[in-house]
């Protein structure tokens, strides 16, 4: 038989369906009522225990929580059971600790009930991270800091069709130390450190998140073992803004589908492997769009041959020098939405704006320089099988210490609009094989695309700056247009890689 409990902790309540019973007990403190009311048998050990504020679950089951806590907790130890926590319109606050902590457990649900609203506060005040054991001088006894407003020590998976709110004013949002799974429902974190951690991974299967964090959005952590470090995002949505990087992976991030929108103050993407196989990605990064490091945080100076370019020399092939003057600091131009391009387009009619002076046009295979200057080489790749990832970047826009692959999808990358950086920069090399990469900057670091590529690389330099908004066409021999973009940055470089152009195709400006 189940037993059926029902806990009032002050304004909320608990449901448990667990073992079994036949008891009725009620209790009061000075601060809380807590009421039992057991059906069946009585199981041996503590299912809940209520206390000061705190209710600790010991044993496997669901447990529905519905109401407003505005001081307590709720803990998880109940090792090797597996433990369902239904949330249904449900409010916890605490500002001593963590409001849920998992501290043993086989895997632990958090189930948002249909139609439900719920929220999760950390109100502690926000400090330094540092390490997660303390000391107490006193009582010499060792204190956890639990650094997250849910925190759980065990395999974490999140799901239901209601919505969830997690505020972390201590530190991060969600984290586990284990597997983390963000199986469905919507789910909003606001952390002032990171915004959702999973140690060992983070999977994000049909949940709709949005995460805003003072440190990284979505972050990884595990370089230790070889299969774990790894995030993956399968589709719904996805949208993060995050002073650091967007997401961070120590191994792996794949992203198979949804829309994903990124706002980094630093990377949008870092990781020491990423497969993009669909999905519309969007990035705007302060620094690097997507950068494949091991995140060793070593550099190696690296260039062509082995030896570094003395002053005065020509620029080696596939590098290209700075034409025009990038807008003045201060005056970068921001991005105006998703990059738009034509495939095919024909002509609208309308009259071409003067064209801006240009340099001669190039259809070679670029190969770059070989790679990030200050980075060093290391055996990543970023992969690009499929969906359309548009990047805004004033660092490098495609960042790679290894090499890249695309094979399919539509790349349109908007890089820095001062020198130092380029769209595209690797150390391995970058083979084009299928899909349509478009390409823009006004930095002086431009790297092309590898020899052993299926595609054709056409490039343009213009002595002039292209003002954002302008409209790109790719013309084959044949006066054909190949494509049509409209570029979101001001830009005075610009190349364009497909299998279907021409070898002697050009790039010209329209109004």
């Amino acid at each position: 038989m189940k037993r059926k409990m029902i806990i009032g902790l002050l304004a909320a309540s608990i449901i448990v369906m667990a073992g079994c019973g036949n008891t009725d007990t009620t209790s009061q403190s000075a601060d809380q009522v807590v009421t039992e009311t057991v059906e069946s048998q009585v199981a041996e050990g503590n299912v809940v225990e209520a206390t000061e504020g705190i209710t600790r679950i010991t044993e496997g089951g669901t447990y529905t929580f519905t109401g407003t806590v505005e001081q307590g907790q709720i803990i998880v130890d109940a090792p090797e059971e597996n433990v369902t926590l239904v949330l249904n319109n449900f409010e916890i606050t605490n500002a001593e600790d963590a409001p849920i902590v998992v501290l043993n457990a086989k895997n632990v649900y958090i189930e948002l009930a249909d139609g439900s609203t719920n929220s999760i506060t950390d109100a502690r005040e926000a400090k330094e991270k540092s390490e997660e054991e303390t000391v107490d001088t006193e009582t010499e006894d060792t204190e956890e800091d639990y650094t997250a407003a849910i925190y759980s020590k065990d395999d974490l998976v999140i799901t239901g069709t209601g919505s969830l709110t997690v505020k972390a004013g201590y530190k991060d949002g969600i984290t586990s130390k284990d597997d983390l799974e963000l199986k469905s429902g919507t789910i909003t974190v606001e952390a002032v450190d990171d915004g959702i951690v999973g140690k060992d991974s983070v999977v994000v299967t049909e949940a709709s998140v949005t995460v805003t964090a003072g440190d990284d959005g979505v972050k990884s952590t595990n370089d230790e073992e070889e299969d774990k470090g790894y995030i993956q995002i399968d589709g719904n949505s996805v949208t993060i803004d995050a002073q650091d990087k967007g997401i961070d992976a120590t191994k792996t991030v794949t992203i198979n589908g949804g829309e994903i929108d990124i706002k980094a103050g630093d990377e949008g993407i870092e990781g020491l492997d990423v497969v993009i196989n669909d999905g519309d990605i969007n990035i705007d990064a302060g620094d690097d769009g997507i950068n494949i490091s091991d995140g060793s945080g070593s550099s190696e100076m690296t260039f062509p041959g082995g030896d570094m370019p003395q002053m005065g020399e020509a620029p080696a092939e596939g590098q290209t020098p700075q034409m025009g003057e990038a807008p003045a600091e201060g005056q970068m131009q921001g991005r105006g939405g998703r990059g738009q391009f034509r495939q095919n387009a024909e002509s609208n009619g309308e009259g071409q704006m003067e064209r801006p002076e240009m340099q001669e046009n190039s259809s070679e295979k670029m190969r770059g320089m070989g790679g990030g200057m200050m980075d060093q080489a290391i055996d990543g790749t970023l992969t690009i099988n499929g969906g359309n990832l548009t990047v805004y970047a004033e660092g490098d826009g495609l960042d790679s210490n290894g090499s890249i692959l695309m094979n399919g999808g539509t790349v349109l990358v908007y890089g820095p609009t001062k020198s130092g950086n380029g769209a595209i920069d690797y150390n391995g090399t970058f083979e084009v094989n299928g899909g349509i990469l478009m390409v823009t900057s006004c930095g002086n670091m431009e790297q092309g695309i590898s020899d052993t590529s299926k595609a054709i690389m056409v490039k343009q330099n213009f002595n002039t700056t292209i003002a954002a908004g302008s409209k790109i066409v790719v013309q084959n021999a044949s006066g054909e247009d190949a494509y049509e973009f409209e570029v979101q940055k001001d830009c005075t470089y610009i190349a364009v890689a497909a299998t279907d152009i021409s070898s002697d195709a050009t790039i010209s400006v329209k109004g």
